[in-house]
């Protein structure tokens, strides 16, 4: 029994043997040789689509594995009429590890799918003991579904065009496929190259079905549309984000949205342009790509996932990285080569980070809607303006999950890292410094969607900190809790509800879309940018806050930085304060997050860049300059949905004023910001001021848009009772008095309005006499 049993184990054993006795290959790829293979494009034993009277050769491999030297098979086909055996391997023997070819030809002589049987017949160097290795081969003389599709849609308005890619190994003859529209009677297109799609126009394929036929068997090949009105002053393509395959039936999803912009101002080798269209991946491999590209496989867009095995050089990507998949094999670093044109990556699928990633200061990291596959390293660079002490604070916010202060701040005193409460009193500063009474020291987790103030490193001054986030880089929806406060000090301290919060994202966020969807009482609607200024630190403390506050209206700040603020944008790693009016959540979304913009960090004094962005809103910003020449801004704007009353995201309370402070007044409160609704000539504003020294004050424009642009702009003093047209120069005036002065001031913009008799004109003289007393 024992004897049996290991003959049939031997026997066994022998068969294994002679079945992987020898590897057959097509297109480099081991094609089985059970018989059990279903022809493919990728492998060589699927041919597609060969014209009536055409032919196509494939060449495939035989490699000897056994061990020994063996005999050259004989190789047979089943078809041989059809795919014919054109070039055997000769006769002789192959050693072990050589490898001989053969070559299978096909000549289609029927419409519908042709099939084969390959055998090679191996034998022993005696000639006995057979084995017999199959595989199958297929093709068509006529086109069969998979072998073409509709690969982009495009409406303009004026022209409508279909881009057909041809998803064969070789061109597909003229007449072979046809396209139809509503059903219509079929239009043969030419020939469909290889690598280069063909564009048609068409007429009104907007309102129906566009389809891809056989033209001889008639058969749908693919189509796109339905009977409404679906493409007009639009473009549709496919692609990875979606699918990259024909279809039968027309499903939206199918397909990704573009604008008409992006298709014509597209790169030539970009999928989204016309006449263009790569299947699979746009794969970076530092053994093909060199410094000059390598563009063989076409460039990238949303439309195309990439796999990057190697950095690529920053010169030979554009400012605007759009993919739809990314995956990070090895190490990337995406540090653009002009810091005057920071580089943005925009993900619409997944990314997939296995390697290295690190994304530079004012580069940015957008995600759309897919999800972060994190087993690799991820890093975002944030660097300081340059700091003049090391007390300069800095609001910071991490843009990756599983940040530590002291591990983030490795160089900074732990002491001198703090965390903003307004639900607590610290004790050891309530009584002699109560306007931090909320501040407490923190080296801590840094939790997502909370803002810290950390000061600057320990060194020498001036100097800059560069700091590396290193972690899961944040995305998706984000709940932020914030806080009413108390204070121990009565009457109750006015900043007592500010929150420190802070942009959670790898990139810049939209401060109006981030305003706009968390309206409903969580709080006031403005956001408080820290922009410390130079020499106002003594003996640790500031002596003066400094904040540039925006909402819906606009931005102001004590100069004119960003005087219009219609560009700003909350950067990458950017803290900010709210005024909260009730315990609540606060949101943040990928539907925030912009492309570009990551420029505008107030670490300090200057942003890292400001915005040239133009708007021509009705607005107005107004600044008062001391005899000590610090500057204090604010603005007025006439917006559609605002009222002249407080509007959530339309009126900002000013915040910079300890001892120096210029704003409008709405019922005895102070804003910096006010946004009242559509202009009329008959509007007044109520101007105030604060000082806590006397001096000589300037009242000038800084800037007009809109209307107001025509518009005369008059200053009246109600203290004076002197109306001055601030068009024609600066106010000035001597203050000898120290306090606030609420009314002093009214903004108003007709003469009529102002009861005015006479204007002097005097040389250098632009005051204008009321008909009262003065």
């Amino acid at each position: 029994m024992k004897n049996i049993y290991f003959l049939l184990i031997f026997a066994l054993s022998l068969s294994f043997v002679n079945a992987q006795s020898i590897e057959i290959t097509g297109n480099s790829i081991i094609i089985p040789g059970d018989g059990s293979n279903v022809p493919q494009i990728s492998d060589d034993t699927y041919y597609g689509t060969v014209a009536n009277g055409g032919n196509l050769a494939h060449t495939f491999s035989i490699k000897n594995t056994t061990g020994t030297r063996i005999k050259i098979p004989t190789i047979i086909s089943s078809e041989n009429s059809i795919f014919e055996i054109t070039s055997q391997p000769g006769n002789g023997s192959i050693a072990n590890g050589a490898t001989v070819t053969f070559v299978v030809t096909f000549k289609p002589i029927s419409n519908s799918r042709s099939e084969a049987l390959i055998t090679i017949t191996k034998t022993n160097n005696s000639g006995k003991n057979p084995v017999d290795y199959t595989f199958n081969v297929a093709g068509n003389r006529n086109a069969v579904f998979g072998n073409v599709m509709i690969s982009q849609y495009y409406n303009n308005g004026t022209e409508e065009i279909i881009e057909i890619k041809n998803l064969t190994l070789f061109d597909i003859q003229s007449g072979v496929i046809s396209y139809k529209i509503g059903g219509g009677s079929p239009i043969a297109v030419g020939i469909i190259q290889v690598g280069t799609p063909i564009s048609i126009n068409i007429v009104d394929g907007n309102n129906h079905i566009i389809e891809l036929i056989d033209t001889n068997l008639g058969d749908i090949l693919d189509v796109i549309g339905d009977s409404s009105d679906w493409g007009s002053d639009i473009s549709f393509s496919k692609g990875t984000c979606a699918t990259e395959e024909p279809h039968t039936t027309y499903d939206i999803n199918d397909w990704i949205e573009l604008s008409i912009d992006e298709v014509d101002n597209a790169r030539r080798e970009q999928n989204i342009s016309l006449g263009t269209y790569y299947l699979g991946p746009r794969i970076f491999d530092p053994i093909v790509y060199t410094s000059t590209g390598d563009w063989s496989e076409g460039d990238f867009d949303r439309t195309r996932s990439v796999v990057i095995n190697g950095d690529i050089p920053s010169q030979d990507y554009a400012s605007l990285f759009e993919v739809c998949d990314l995956t990070i094999n090895s190490t990337f670093t995406f540090n653009y080569i002009d810091p005057d044109s920071p580089a943005t990556i925009a993900i619409y699928g997944d990314l997939n980070i296995d390697g290295t990633f690190i994304v530079g200061d004012t580069e940015s990291l957008v995600m759309k809607d897919g999800i972060v596959n994190y087993n690799g390293t991820f890093t975002k660079i944030e660097n300081s303006v340059e700091k003049q002490t090391v007390n300069d604070a800095t609001y910071w916010s991490s843009p990756v999950e599983g940040a530590v202060l002291t591990t983030v701040f490795p160089d900074t005193d732990t002491n001198r890292m703090f965390l903003l409460d307004p639900t607590h009193t610290n004790p050891l500063y309530e009584t002699n410094y109560p306007k931090y009474e909320h501040w407490f020291n923190h080296s801590g987790a840094m939790i997502t969607g909370q803002g810290y103030s950390v000061e600057g490193d320990i060194g020498t001054y001036p100097d800059t900190q560069i700091i590396n986030f290193t972690g899961k880089p944040h995305n998706g929806f984000y709940n932020v809790d914030v806080f009413t406060g108390i204070s121990s000090t009565v009457p109750n301290q006015t900043n007592m509800n500010y929150n420190l919060i802070g942009n959670p994202y790898p990139c810049a966020i939209d401060p109006d879309l981030f305003i706009s969807n968390n309206g409903g009482g969580s709080f006031t609607g403005t956001i408080y940018v820290w922009s410390q200024r130079s020499g106002n630190i003594v003996g640790g403390e500031y002596q003066d806050p400094g904040y540039y506050h925006y909402n819906l209206t606009g931005g102001v700040g004590e100069s004119t930085e960003i005087p219009d603020g219609t560009n700003y944008k909350i950067a990458s790693g950017q803290g900010f304060m709210i005024d909260v009016e009730n315990t609540s959540t606060i949101i943040f979304s990928n539907e925030m997050r912009v492309i570009g913009d990551n420029t505008m960090f107030y670490k300090s004094e200057n942003s890292k860049k400001s915005s040239n962005s133009k708007d021509d809103r009705d607005r107005i910003w107004l600044r008062l300059t001391n005899s000590e020449n610090k500057v204090r801004e604010q603005l007025i704007g006439f917006v559609d949905k605002a009222t002249d009353g407080v509007d959530y995201g339309y009126d900002g309370k000013s915040v910079n004023g300890k001892d120096f402070n210029f704003y409008s007044s709405i019922d005895n409160s102070k804003y910096a910001i006010q946004g009242l609704g559509a202009f009329t000539d008959d509007k007044t504003v109520a101007l105030g001021f604060d000082s806590d020294k006397a001096g000589d004050f300037t009242i000038s424009i800084s800037k007009m848009e809109g209307v107001l642009k025509g518009q005369k702009i008059y200053l009246l003093d109600n203290t004076l009772n002197i109306t001055h047209d601030l068009k024609n120069g600066d106010y000035k005036f001597t203050q000898t008095e120290t306090g606030e002065f609420m009314n002093r001031f009214t903004l108003q913009f007709a003469a009529a309005a102002l009861g005015v008799d006479d204007i002097l004109n005097q040389e250098n003289s632009f005051i204008i006499t009321n008909n009262d007393d003065y």
